[in-house]
């Protein structure tokens, strides 16, 4: 698995990039816009913490409760009408929810990590197709002009703090109570301005390390997401 930081100060800090106004310089307008929309797609996961503690009978009990930034599951269904909306050859809605594998059921911001990184493969960054990592983007790579106003658009998303909190039990031992480390699937657009835009929220799986070297894969129900009221602490 390959391991997306996404610290909790990426609204803040998102915030201060677009707030930012710059020295004159001698750039041109094409050379600032060129700029803005290079970057580096990071696809993987977000680690967090869970507490593992033996359930009844052979069962083990999961107790979450972590915050997390992304795009809000309104935010997705707007990237999705973009993308509707744009002639982006070998692009489409259709074609990237289910590779996703966005058909209902789950709801559609539940896969919005996998629907992310299909759309950015197959517009932006081009063969291969997903896969973890970092992977650079620059002009280069949006001289279609769908694209470009595409990836122009993304910039504009808000980024709001996603809470998580619940328990979920499973078959399986725990032999003593713990924390562990619990993976959420991410994707994450980090352009070189330094504004931030994940799609991270709303996944309907998660992975937990339990301990003896293997992982449980957990389904996560939707009510379990909850969005945090604006103002309220992040931490």
């Amino acid at each position: 698995m390959y391991l997306v930081d996404l610290p909790i100060d990426i609204v803040t800090n998102n915030a201060r990039v677009r707030a930012f106004r710059p020295a004159p310089s001698t750039e041109s307008t094409a050379e600032k816009a060129a700029s803005a929309l290079s970057g580096t797609v990071y696809h993987g996961v977000n680690k967090v913490e869970a507490d593992l503690a033996p359930g009844p009978g052979n069962t083990v009990t999961a107790h979450f409760s972590f915050r997390i930034p992304s795009i809000d599951a309104a935010s997705f269904a707007d990237l999705r009408n973009e993308v509707r909306g744009a002639s982006i050859p070998d692009v489409s809605d259709r074609r990237l929810a289910s590779a996703a594998g966005l058909t209902p059921p789950p709801p559609g911001a539940a896969r919005m990590a996998a629907y992310a990184a299909q759309l950015l493969s197959a517009a932006v960054l081009g063969p291969p197709s997903v896969r973890d990592g970092p992977r650079n983007f620059g002009p280069a790579d949006l001289q279609d002009t769908a694209v470009r106003a595409l990836m122009t658009w993304i910039r504009t998303l808000d980024v709001t703090i996603l809470d998580f909190s619940g328990e979920l039990t499973a078959s399986g031992m725990s032999p003593s109570t713990r924390k562990t480390g619990a993976y959420i699937p991410v994707t994450s657009i980090a352009f070189a301005d330094g504004l931030t835009i994940p799609f991270a929220g709303y996944s309907d799986n998660v992975t937990l390390d339990t301990g003896d070297g293997g992982t449980l894969s957990l389904a996560l129900p939707a009510g379990m997401w909850t969005k945090v009221a604006a103002g309220a602490p992040s931490g």
